[in-house]
């Protein structure tokens, strides 16, 4: 026997070795197909957007060179406030926050219970504004309870409701009229944090910048390249098929059908 014929031999005999391996193994034949399959589909979706990753890149440069960054991160300090309610009978309520508080400063004025006929009771509430006066006027009218001293002080209310009611606590019905004020305080605490800001009209110029460099270069890999994402894919898939071990048996006996003939 010559030498090429013992290195048939020798090939052959190892093909039949492997088949014969992933014929009992074949979920070890199906995992090394599905890496490469999976790895070379990578590739390629690579090879598809590194071109227009580097082109978005490109046009991002040149951007912030001329000091017009599309996207931007910036460091916000966020204080806390405290929102302080006083009122006539004495109470007072602490509430604090990281934020400001959508509510405006003001005092409130609630008459005593009314009995209604229907057995309902009902009072007068009154808000007003208290943006333009000092916080000690604030609690000198809360702690004097005065309502001549409160139309005196304060304009017009901003907001007027009557509120009803069908049980009210023995307590309740022995208050009598009495402010409450609320009030919110910006203190010298504070948590940073990081905002997206972005200016709209050089974030849109970016994109359609981005987008018409994309499109030169998808132009000219159309006509100057032989690159076809689709047709690679599928070329990939059906090279790295699952294992077909019926299939893959009738092969092995073939093989092994020569190796018999050729070593006799």
């Amino acid at each position: 026997m010559n030498k090429e014929s013992k290195k048939m031999l020798l090939k052959l005999k190892k093909e039949i070795e492997q088949m014969e391996y992933y014929t009992k193994h074949p979920q070890r034949y199906n995992a090394k197909m599905s890496f490469l399959k999976s790895f070379k589909l990578s590739l390629k979706v690579g090879q598809l957007i590194v071109p227009y990753t580097l082109c978005a890149g490109i046009v991002f440069s040149i951007f912030s060179s001329f000091f017009a960054v599309p996207f931007q991160k910036n460091k916000y300090k966020i204080y806390s406030e405290t929102l302080k309610e006083y009122d006539s009978f004495g109470n007072i309520r602490y509430e604090q926050q990281y934020g400001s508080y959508d509510i405006d400063m003001n005092i409130t004025y609630y008459s005593e219970w009314k009995n209604l006929d229907d057995g309902m009771y009902s009072r007068d509430i009154k808000v007003y504004s208290i943006k333009d006066i000092s916080l000690d006027d604030v609690l000198e009218l809360v702690n004097k309870n005065d309502k001549d001293l409160l139309l005196k002080t304060l304009d017009e209310p901003i907001q007027q409701k009557v509120e009803t009611k069908n049980n009210l606590s023995d307590e309740e019905l022995s208050k009598g009229p009495y402010l409450k004020a609320l009030i919110h305080t910006k203190d010298d605490d504070y948590v940073e944090t990081y905002l997206a800001k972005g200016d709209f009209a050089v974030t849109t110029l970016y994109i359609i910048a981005s987008l018409f460099c994309c499109l030169v270069i998808y132009k000219i890999r159309g006509k100057f390249s032989n690159f076809d994402f689709e047709y690679d894919v599928e070329r990939i898939k059906k090279q790295y098929p699952n294992l077909d071990v019926s299939e893959l048996s009738k092969k092995l006996e073939i093989r092994k059908s020569n190796y018999d003939r050729l070593t006799k």
